[in-house]
């Protein structure tokens, strides 16, 4: 989804490897085909035999969260992916008002390694979001997870 990056990226790393590096990656398919396909595709671009990280990209909504758990959803593809060796650690990814909790319900049915999600000065002085926002730091502190913040520098909300 980000035009030719993984093109881009892997032909740099296939001129100049770059050992120890951590790659993490994310994947917006919600089926099991479509998912492998892509995780499979993107280490061939990127000339690895693994990914470091890999995430569920974009579940923002808890119907996200559940098209992803779904019988023959990405979740599948993943944990397959993760027991062949290709797959090293799982996280989510989401941005929005309902990410912090829907990332939050996401760590009781799975512990991922990491969460990236949204908070800024816009989006925690909602006192809903805040909550949730407190929460989900609260769980991730608890299990040990990882937290990337995404759009933390953001000052207003960035239109429909």
């Amino acid at each position: 989804s980000y035009a030719e990056a993984e093109l881009r990226l892997g032909a740099f790393l296939k001129r100049h490897p770059q050992p120890g590096l951590f790659v993490g990656c994310k994947t917006e398919q919600r089926d099991k085909a479509g998912a492998r396909e892509e995780l499979l595709r993107t280490l061939d671009r990127l000339g690895r035999d693994r990914h470091d990280l890999y995430q569920l990209h974009a579940v923002c909504t808890p119907e996200d969260l559940d098209r992803c758990f779904a019988p023959g959803g990405s979740m599948e593809a993943i944990l397959e992916a993760r027991d062949e060796g290709l797959v090293a650690n799982v996280g989510i990814t989401g941005h929005g008002w309902r990410s912090p909790a829907t990332h939050r319900a996401a760590l009781e049915r799975f512990p991922f390694a990491t969460v990236m999600t949204s908070c800024n000065r816009f989006l925690h002085a909602d006192p809903g979001f805040r909550r949730d926002w407190e929460a989900l730091l609260a769980r991730c502190t608890a299990d040990d997870v990882g937290v990337h913040v995404l759009k933390a520098t953001a000052k207003g909300a960035w239109g429909e």
